[in-house]
């Protein structure tokens, strides 16, 4: 029996009705960003779950949110977002972000997001193989379905058959390992694939898509070995189970000693510090 209740329907085909956005962060079902904070802290995971905690949207974030709407949602894009907004007649620009012209401007526009031109030069140089990834599938799709006595949610960016796609922005194409480490990329898509695969029968493989967020804006597809295939499966399987455990108990505490005794690491022991410059 599930400790949470869910909004929303469970699918078990790949043609899962339309859900808006709002519907689906709605629903208390589980989906990966809440169930990526239990690696941290459980304590973190149910201040999220009661809304106590609340991710502050960053600017990365909102770069992140335009370059989805771009790829995934063209059409809502071409009708959202501009770059142009008040223009100052004594310079013939816009006006700054700051000026009160310009608030008055969005006051009057609020749906307009204005945007530079940079943002269309990333999508133009989107090479041909993420092209052909993207051609045919289906956006912004979410599937509801139950994981070790939990309801669970993901919505997956773009869906084929057998396969997520799952749109990443990043600083620099060169340092998506650290991104992927950092970011627990490897837990998301272990999460994605275990709620697909209890929702519809079926196993799908997982593709990260990367572009940078700054010049040249490149892309990169990547996907995942098999030692992050097991050390995700492997860390979905302990969330749910540790999730499961707290529910029932009411302790969301994260049961590590409050005190401990640290000790001096090597890199800081002079005695251990060797420069390589014996001869």
């Amino acid at each position: 029996m599930s400790h949470f209740n869910t909004i929303g329907h469970a699918s078990e085909c790949d043609d899962a009705p339309q859900m808006s956005m709002a519907d689906y962060h709605a629903s208390q079902a589980i989906g990966a960003s809440t169930a990526k904070l239990a690696l941290k802290s459980m304590q973190l995971f149910d201040d999220a779950r009661r809304g106590i905690y609340v991710q502050a949207d960053r600017p990365h974030f909102q770069i992140g949110t335009l370059v989805h709407m771009m790829v995934l949602e063209p059409e809502k894009f071409a009708r959202l977002v501009t770059t142009l907004g008040p223009i100052n007649p004594a310079t013939g620009k816009m006006y700054g972000r700051d000026t009160a012209k310009f608030a008055a401007w969005q006051a009057e526009n609020p749906d307009k997001i204005v945007v530079e031109e940079w943002i269309f030069l990333m999508l133009a140089r989107m090479p041909p193989e993420v092209k052909a990834l993207l051609k045919g599938t289906v956006r912004e799709q979410s599937f509801f379905t139950t994981l070790g006595g939990l309801q669970v949610k993901c919505r997956n960016d773009a869906l084929s058959p057998g396969l997520i796609l799952d749109l990443k922005t990043c600083v620099d194409i060169d340092r998506i390992d650290r991104d992927i480490a950092r970011n627990s990329y490897w837990f998301t898509a272990a999460w994605y694939r275990a709620v697909m695969k209890a929702a519809t029968g079926k196993g799908h493989r997982h593709k990260l898509i990367f572009v940078e967020k700054s010049a040249p804006y490149r892309w990169r597809i990547v996907n995942l070995d098999v030692s992050y295939v097991m050390h995700g499966d492997a860390h979905v399987a302990s969330v749910l189970d540790k999730i499961a455990r707290a529910a029932f108990s009411g302790d969301w505490s994260d049961g590590a000693p409050v005190e401990f005794e640290a000790s001096m690491p090597a890199w800081l022991d002079p005695e251990d510090n060797d420069d390589g410059d014996d001869e």
